[in-house]
């Protein structure tokens, strides 16, 4: 039974939602690091005043700065590991070349021109003095 082949239209949609999702965590990471937390905590303390969930939060400084921090971390990471995911149209077919044949950007490059000044008779320049 064939595959059904990808659009062109469902892959830019699929990397589009890729780089969404990226700029997403990322935007999530700078929000919740640690030089945005100082102004962040206490507007979220301010818009919660009089709830149970304030006066938690006011107890436990600690563990909200803290879990702000590794949220920060761990949603960065993801957001750049999505950014820099190539997707399937950006994915190059690497050619694997037999060992033996050298290949430069002009073009393969000859024998001849693997040799150095000196080395085409495949005698050396040195003198036997003895």
């Amino acid at each position: 039974m064939p595959q059904p082949t990808e659009s062109p239209l469902n892959k830019e949609r699929t990397h589009f939602a890729s780089r969404l999702k990226a700029g997403l965590m990322l935007g999530i990471g700078c929000i919740t690091s640690p030089c945005c937390t100082p102004l962040l905590v206490p507007l979220a303390l301010a818009f919660l005043a009089g709830t149970p969930l304030a006066v938690w939060l006011s107890a436990n400084l600690g563990l909200v700065y803290g879990g702000l921090t590794l949220i920060s971390i761990a949603s960065l990471l993801l957001g750049f590991r999505l950014l820099w995911r190539k997707s399937s149209a950006e994915k190059t077919t690497q050619t694997v070349r037999p060992s033996g044949i050298s290949v430069s950007p002009l073009g393969p490059v000859s024998e001849h021109a693997r040799r150095w000044p000196g080395q085409e008779t495949g005698h050396s320049n040195v003198q036997d003095f003895s």
